[in-house]
């Protein structure tokens, strides 16, 4: 995600506009931040993202099921509780993203985040990146 989004903004975005979750880890450990929850990407201000303001991104690798989205014993029983977490923390609403896609009715049960599909997204920029750093 984090590599991505830095990719794809490459040199036009003016200055930092977001803190991955590395950083937060560490802003944490030095006590400059107050610990609580990391999520993969928070951005400094909020961002528009399909007409709403997202302030955190989190990027989940599996395909998420409204059928299990109330089952806290599977990391996708537990997107809402997470999402408000985040919503709280960082004071503005966020988003998901699912590597292998989504259920669309999942939107009715973990409402409080916007649900985004990865499955359609050109990765050839991150791929292109990630080959160049371990080549």
């Amino acid at each position: 995600m984090e590599s991505y989004l830095s990719t794809c903004l490459g040199p036009q975005a003016k200055g930092k506009i977001f803190i991955t979750e590395s950083e937060l880890h560490a802003e944490m450990k030095k006590g400059a931040r107050v610990r609580g929850p990391t999520p993969d990407v928070l951005f400094l201000r909020p961002v528009s993202i399909n007409g709403r303001l997202v302030k955190w991104i989190d990027a989940k690798m599996y395909y998420a099921s409204a059928t299990y989205a109330n089952n806290k014993k599977i990391p996708n029983g537990k997107l809402k509780s997470m999402a408000q977490r985040y919503n709280d923390s960082y004071g503005g609403r966020g988003g998901f993203v699912f590597g292998q896609g989504f259920c669309a009715s999942l939107q009715d049960v973990v409402n409080n985040a916007l649900l985004l599909d990865a499955t359609p997204l050109d990765m050839s920029a991150v791929n292109a990146f990630q080959e160049a750093q371990f080549s």
